[in-house]
């Protein structure tokens, strides 16, 4: 998701965050809780760096032969895809490139 995009976190997400360091974030809103000195809002301060044009990016899934790979997310600067792992055994290529960072979920 771009930046200055509002959003928020539900039951039931799991929640992948790769971000430029950054100390900072404005709490809208705190589901019923009562705002207090720890836990204070920061409305003006959201508001003057929401963009409301903010769009998630387009996801093209690209196919594999045993098992699935769905692009994510992607950028100049990364591309996230969550892979599917059939039986056969997944061969990641960067062409001396790049490199690759894999988190296991299950199995």
């Amino acid at each position: 998701m771009h930046p200055g995009t509002v959003h928020a976190l539900g039951p039931g997400m799991l929640i992948y965050e790769i971000q430029q360091t950054s100390d900072i974030t404005y709490r809208v809103y705190d589901w019923g809780r009562a705002e207090t000195e720890t836990r204070k809002l920061h409305i003006d301060k959201a508001i003057a760096v929401s963009n409301p044009n903010a769009a998630s990016l387009p996801v093209k899934p690209p196919q594999m032969e045993d098992g699935e790979v769905t692009t994510l997310t992607q950028c100049q600067y990364f591309q996230l895809d969550e892979i599917r792992v059939g039986k056969k055994t997944v061969r990641l290529e960067t062409g001396g490139e790049s490199f690759h960072g894999l988190t296991v979920i299950e199995g």
